[in-house]
């Protein structure tokens, strides 16, 4: 199928509301190709599904409709876009599936039903879904399920069990006795009270407890799970999700996106209230914060407009049956049998330590791999931060080292789809910085000469 072919195309979108999401629906309302875009919004904060529609960005556009989410597909809908996902690295792996993927399988259920109208599928899964060197990259993209060492052949019997596991937890959390009700709630009074004079020691216990208790609720799933899979709870999920839509949907039209780390737009103008993905490094940088990130690893970048071109694209033009051996939907096995795949990635890599440095070199950060100096200065930071920004803060520059150390500290294999020069990317952080509300603070941008450097 040519573009000059596809018309008329109504796409249902998910996750129109975040960073990623918001691009796309910038740039389907601007396709010629594209007459409607369905937006399933959920109630949140006080608000329901409609006044959220009606008070987003969403509203301005005159191709977006409103979608109740958890009602059937509209009718009219030729093409569908799977970008709702939360993208939490250390979680229960029950409840990431429950809250992600289960929705993904009820929507493609619809649209099994619906093949003949259904033209075009892009599932939004990410490039890091892989495990990293000495990992290589496969044919194609093509990574074989494999969570552990001895490995399972079907995503499905996977899914299953780990669903069975979260869903006979959760009961017996239901089945607590009115008297347990009650021992619970003065139990967290207690801790509330108590938690307000921990110091920053017994805070970090705290919150290593709780990621602890994460990674040991995901060793009830799996016995010898891959090390990579048991702290990056998000990966594990996106590879069991892939394997399992084509085990289960392998004559539906779909094609699998796979991003690196999303940045904003060339122009800095996108995301400029969000802290997802590249957003928040670069809000990061010209702060006295995240001082000691690690420079082992080397992280990829894509422009949020480049990735938001290839899923539409990929559900416009590319989107195809599974194919094994050159016959269309053989089989069950999904390591034998796929679904295009698009990696949006590109050519440019930087550490954590440099993508900081060339976005605000003014700011002196510790550069080492020993692991016992980076801890340390990591501790004396929290400290500091607990001291004069509070609480809240402490925790929340504990959790971006978590999420953020999961990649910057491996390197991994990935084809470059876009030619992009880190100078670029860079480029778009100092417009994006000079771009922020009053409230976030304006900072003083490096000198030209500076610049120069970075760009020889």
């Amino acid at each position: 199928m040519t573009n000059a072919q596809v018309q008329n195309a109504v796409v249902y979108l998910t996750g129109s509301t975040g960073f990623l999401g918001g691009m796309l629906v910038h740039q389907m309302n601007n396709d010629d190709r594209i007459q409607k875009i369905y937006c399933p919004v959920r109630a949140k904060g006080g608000a329901t599904a409609l006044e959220r529609f009606h008070k987003s960005p969403l509203a301005k556009y005159k191709k977006c409709h409103f979608a109740q989410p958890g009602q059937d597909l509209p009718h009219d809908t030729t093409h569908i876009i799977l970008n709702a996902y939360n993208t939490r690295f250390v979680e229960d792996l029950g409840k990431k599936l429950e809250e992600n993927v289960a929705p993904m399988l009820s929507l493609l259920d619809t649209c099994d039903k619906r093949k003949d109208k259904i033209q075009g599928i892009t599932v939004v899964s990410t490039a890091y879904m892989q495990p990293p060197l000495p990992f290589a990259f496969p044919e194609k993209g093509r990574v074989p399920f494999i969570v552990g060492e001895k490995g399972y052949t079907k995503a499905s019997e996977v899914f299953d069990k780990v669903m069975t596991i979260y869903e006979g937890r959760k009961a017996k959390q239901d089945n607590l006795s009115e008297s347990d009700t009650k021992t619970n709630k003065k139990l967290k009074l207690f801790n509330k009270n108590k938690e307000k004079k921990t110091n920053n020691k017994t805070d970090k216990k705290m919150m290593m407890k709780n990621n602890k208790k994460n990674v040991d609720e995901n060793d009830e799933y799996f016995v010898d799970l891959h090390p990579y899979y048991k702290k990056n709870t998000y990966a594990l999920s996106k590879l069991i999700m892939e394997h399992l839509i084509t085990e289960r949907y392998p004559h539906l039209p779909i094609t699998f996106a796979r991003p690196s780390i999303v940045t904003p737009d060339r122009e800095g103008t996108h995301g400029l209230d969000n802290y997802a993905a590249a957003s928040m490094i670069i809000k990061f940088a010209p702060k006295p914060v995240f001082l000691a990130p690690r420079c082992s690893g080397m992280l990829n970048t894509v422009f949020v407009e480049d990735c938001a071109h290839d899923i539409i694209e990929g559900a416009l033009m590319i989107a195809k049956p599974a194919i094994r051996d050159g016959s269309v939907g053989v089989g069950d096995n999904s390591d034998k049998m796929w679904h295009p795949i698009i990696m949006s990635t590109s050519n440019s890599v930087s550490s954590l330590w440099e993508y900081f440095h060339y976005i605000s070199p003014n700011i002196k950060r510790l550069r080492t791999e020993k692991e016992m100096v980076l801890k340390a200065a990591r501790v004396l930071e929290r400290f500091f931060v607990r001291m004069s920004k509070g609480k809240k803060q402490a925790r929340r520059l504990f959790r971006a080292y978590e999420g953020y150390d999961m990649f910057s500290g491996s390197n991994w294999s990935f084809p470059a789809n876009h030619l992009t020069e880190r100078n670029e990317f860079i480029k778009s952080a100092h417009l994006y910085l000079e771009k922020l509300p009053v409230e976030e603070g304006k900072v003083k941008m490096p000198k030209k000469r500076h610049m120069k450097k970075i760009q020889s």
